[in-house]
């Protein structure tokens, strides 16, 4: 069961209890200090009441404060500031030539109230919400969202820190088109920083020292997934993973003075993609990393999807048994593609459990939520844990890496061709501890009209029956989408009901029908101690 240990830095066995650590966006000022800022007292309340509600009675253990995307989302001296920038380009922003949407613009252009309150009341949030965390007990870090790609391709965008356009201007970008943009997104790869130059290692370090000097938390969160293009990989010369790593020795020196100032352990974590042989191509030498100890904790995943396929064991053969890691959530299931999906698209609680119960069920020591922040999206992570995630319904998806390198194949179990290998296929699928008495029910989705002669077993049995699901828009079950991330629907939608299976093992989805002429599109499991109808 995730529980709180008593607020320790100095205590080895911090995550052995469980980790849940929830992620709260680089508008968190934005997004909870605006509806009353009236006073010093009321926006710190406004943060006090926040924490109340994530932390009370719940299960989460850390809380990260985006400090940093493309510019400072805190006052300081080493780089532009987030909310003060938007006021330098707000009369661009009212332009009827500014291509977001006027929801985007209101709340763009509201950056600079904020900017005026926290000034005017010398209010340093990230410091306020770090103090309401410990009050709670809870863990408080300063997370750095090391490459974000948010408007990077407008000029008068309100993240870019001055920098960017010295870099821009010096060749110090990606600059390469190859890669593109990134369906879901705001910018285009070739306009993120090129950490293979120096000159933005040491713009990035200098900001880094400055707030590891200020703030004295838990730890400090480097998230290489927001975005993991640092090294333009296709362009770099062999043993370009060196940037990267010199780049974590200096962070860890940085940290180890701050050690020194606070006076206790300063933890870094960092999260990552999806495998390790695709970090060492984007440039992150993991082994490397682990070997010199220039992280305390990993969190492995997609950028904007609930994964279903991190192998945990491959990840335990270069970290060790005794390492923090971490699963790494977003609050899509699958990659937002087109308009109007993003509803189905949302992550469910029922979503979350099953991954949950997966990942601390193969060896992972928690959970790390990106993007479920107030007022937006949903809450319900908070309440999840080791024990809880194994109650009630809980429903496994197969999904699919979301990036992946160019040339690499990435993970994607589906579609299943049911043509190849005499009709016959399998999928293993872990959705933690089923107990005794509960029912399973595999949800399958076929690209073919009037699917029924396909067989079917689930650890070698038989369903206790079959029943066809109409395909709701609103809800993920039955959707998928195609190499070009357009929304498609099964055809036919089945849903197999068995019972008499219990145990923490994989469950074994076996699917044969000779001749077949269609693919298997889409797959959930669902585990509930009560049946559906």
């Amino acid at each position: 069961m995730t529980k709180r240990r008593p607020i320790d830095y100095n205590d080895a066995e911090w995550f052995s209890d469980g980790i849940n650590m929830i992620d709260c966006d680089n508008g968190f000022a934005l997004n909870i200090m605006s509806d009353d800022m009236s006073s010093r007292e009321a926006m710190i309340k406004a943060v006090s009441d926040y924490m109340d509600y994530m932390c009370n009675g719940t299960k989460v253990t850390d809380m990260t404060f985006a400090i940093f995307g493309q510019s400072s989302a805190v006052d300081c001296k080493t780089m532009g500031w987030v909310y003060r920038n938007s006021e330098k380009v707000i009369d661009k922003w009212l332009s009827p030539d500014n291509p977001y949407p006027p929801e985007k613009v209101k709340r763009y252009v509201n950056y600079t109230k904020v900017y005026h309150a926290l000034e005017d009341f010398d209010i340093d949030w990230a410091e306020v919400a770090a103090s309401e965390c410990r009050k709670r007990g809870v863990r408080p870090w300063m997370y750095l969202r090391m490459n974000d790609l948010h408007g990077v391709d407008i000029d008068f965008s309100i993240f870019h820190d001055p920098f960017f356009f010295k870099a821009r201007e010096n060749g110090w970008l990606n600059g390469n088109p190859v890669y593109g943009r990134p369906r879901g997104t705001s910018g285009s790869i070739e306009n993120l920083y090129e950490f293979s130059h120096p000159e933005v290692r040491e713009w990035m370090l200098t900001y880094i020292e400055e707030m590891m000097m200020r703030y004295d938390v838990f730890g400090f969160g480097f998230d290489f997934m927001r975005n993991i293009y640092c090294i333009d990989y296709l362009r770099a010369e062999p043993g370009y993973q060196k940037y990267m790593t010199e780049f974590m020795r200096r962070v860890k020196e940085i940290r180890d003075r701050a050690e020194k100032k606070h006076g206790h352990s300063i933890k870094i974590m960092s999260r990552l993609s999806h495998t390790v042989e695709d970090n060492f191509i984007y440039g992150f030498d993991v082994k490397q990393w682990i070997e010199e100890g220039l992280v305390d904790m990993l969190v492995p995943g997609c950028e904007e999807v609930c994964n279903s396929g991190v192998d945990v064991k491959e990840w335990r053969d270069v970290v060790g048994e005794d390492f923090p890691l971490l699963i790494g959530y977003d609050d899509h299931i699958a990659r937002w593609a087109d308009a109007g999906a993003e509803f189905i698209y949302q992550v469910k609680p029922e979503h979350i459990k099953a991954f949950t119960a997966k990942y601390y069920n193969l060896g992972m020591n928690g959970t790390y939520s990106n993007n479920f922040y107030a007022p937006f999206n949903v809450h319900f992570v908070k309440d999840i844990d080791r024990e809880s995630a194994n109650e009630g319904l809980r429903t496994f998806v197969v999904t699919h890496q979301d990036i992946t390198p160019i040339g690499r194949t990435p993970y994607k179990p589906l579609p299943i061709d049911l043509s190849l290998s005499g009709g016959s296929a399998e999928i293993d699928i872990n959705i933690g501890t089923v107990k005794e008495g509960e029912y399973l029910y595999l949800t399958v989705g076929y690209d073919k009209a009037g699917v029924r002669d396909v067989g079917v077993t689930l650890s070698g049995h038989a369903p206790v029956g079959v029943t066809e699901v109409p395909i709701v828009y609103d809800k993920i079950t039955g959707h998928y989408y195609d190499e070009d991330y357009t929304l498609l629907k099964s055809d036919t939608l089945l849903r197999y009901a068995f019972e008499g299976i219990s145990g923490s093992d994989d469950l074994i989805a076996r699917f044969f029908l000779p001749g077949a002429d269609f693919n298997i599109v889409y797959i959930e499991l669902s585990a509930t101690p009560d049946k559906i109808e």
